[in-house]
């Protein structure tokens, strides 16, 4: 499996607290079968420099520690960046928010109350640079899981969904997971990815339980693309299509003053 969602790099974010426990974190996802982890600590906008560098620092000791203890886990850098309407300028200025550098990827998370009325001009923005926006858990996110054909127009406006594999197994209550399970009904999920923080909560095992309940879900070929195939086109760069979902008859769009139906 591939995790291309998590807050491991300690001293930089709410994640790992120290690098014993970010080397824990790593040795438990190894056993769980994870291969590949991208590190997303939360970017909330400037100053940039000396966080960045911050996080390049920890990633460089965390990936000398997994060497040292010869755990066979690649770690890749990235960032799950707050949506802001300068984000576009700040990423072209700053391309490692975008997964492993590639320029390609951005993880990207809404504020938890609220659609913001500039987000249809930011993602464009993203996208005509060549970036595809993944939204960080929309089952999580408090209008999302009212409206899941709001993710539905995201999507076909180019946008990639990441969801939690917590989510799945209930540990984000049951408007996640119940949100979680319509947006897999309505085919709106394109990766699953742990959102790890710590040892003993948010774990990374979860990618463990959640992948079983998963197969049982949508089957075998569908959880694989979900947590491996497609996470690893993801931290490779590499573009890949997808089945658009349906959208309901009267449109849903994001106008200048906010979200309308």
């Amino acid at each position: 499996m591939i995790d291309i969602h998590s807050h491991i790099l300690p001293g930089v974010d709410d994640g790992a607290k120290t690098m014993e426990e970010a080397v824990e974190i790593v040795e438990i996802a190894s056993a769980c079968g994870v291969t590949t982890i991208v590190a997303t600590p939360h970017f909330m906008g400037l100053p940039a420099d000396d966080y960045l560098s911050k996080i390049q620092k920890s990633a460089d000791t965390l990936i000398k520690n997994i060497s040292e203890k010869k755990i066979c886990v690649d770690l890749i850098v990235g960032a799950e960046v707050l949506l802001f309407p300068e984000l576009p300028e700040i990423v072209a200025d700053y391309p490692e928010l975008t997964i492993g550098r590639q320029k390609k990827y951005l993880l990207f998370e809404f504020p938890f109350d609220q659609i913001p009325p500039y987000v249809d001009t930011v993602l464009f923005q993203l996208l005509a640079k060549g970036i595809t926006p993944i939204i960080a858990h929309p089952e999580r996110h408090f209008v999302l899981q009212r409206k899941p054909q709001l993710v539905i127009d995201l999507i076909h406006k180019g946008v990639l969904t990441q969801c939690n594999t917590g989510s799945l197994l209930g540990k984000f209550g049951k408007s996640a997971q119940k949100s979680l399970l319509k947006l897999l009904d309505l085919e709106a999920v394109h990766a699953f990815a742990s959102d790890t923080h710590s040892v003993p909560s948010r774990g990374v095992c979860s990618l463990a339980a959640g992948r079983k309940a998963l197969e049982k879900r949508v089957g075998e070929d569908k959880t694989i693309e979900m947590m491996q195939t497609n996470p690893g086109k993801i931290i490779r760069g590499k573009s890949f299509s997808i089945a658009l979902p349906e959208k309901r008859k009267k449109r849903l769009f994001f106008g200048l003053f906010g979200v309308k139906t």
